[in-house]
């Protein structure tokens, strides 16, 4: 019995790690609503050189998520600095009850790019390697340049810098 506890937890841990698959490429659906935002996207018709995407779906907490947009500021700031070709997408596929109150704190927040409400879950849909969360930039051909949290540690966001600076 206690083989199959110590199995168990190994099993829940180990997939509850946000990992992804060896996701190598990502579709981008069209059918979300945009709640803010002034950058060039692929939603909006323009397709940029590099995109970087952020996705949050209905398992994480989207209130914690958007009271801590601050911590997005210095590599958005990267993004313009280094390459004026590049967007940022914010992607939220809230639950059906946090819904409204999601996309009314994200009215309240003043942003310059894209987000969206994926009320129909056709991003995760669309990509089936990903799971609850994606970090990512990809190119204009929709594959994936790199994956991971930016912020895990200083290498991972020196290697998403590193790639805005090298696909001008």
């Amino acid at each position: 019995m206690k083989n199959y506890v110590t199995i168990f937890v190994i099993f829940v841990l180990y997939s509850c790690t946000g990992k992804d698959k060896q996701v190598t490429s990502i579709m981008l659906p069209d059918n979300m609503e945009l709640l803010s935002g002034s950058y060039r996207s692929k939603f909006d018709g323009i397709d940029s050189e590099i995109r970087m995407i952020v996705y949050f779906d209905s398992t994480a907490c989207s209130n914690c998520t958007i009271k801590n947009f601050w911590i997005w500021t210095g590599l958005i700031n990267s993004f313009e600095q280094y390459n004026d070709q590049a967007s940022i997408v914010f992607i939220f596929a809230p639950g059906k009850s946090e819904r409204l109150h999601t996309k009314s704190m994200l009215k309240d927040y003043v942003v310059n790019y894209p987000v969206y409400i994926d009320s129909a879950y056709t991003f995760r849909k669309i990509n089936p390697k990903i799971n609850n969360q994606f970090f990512g930039i990809i190119d204009h051909d929709n594959n994936v340049l790199l994956s991971g949290y930016p912020f895990d540690s200083p290498n991972k966001q020196n290697q998403y810098i590193r790639i805005l600076k090298n696909h001008k």
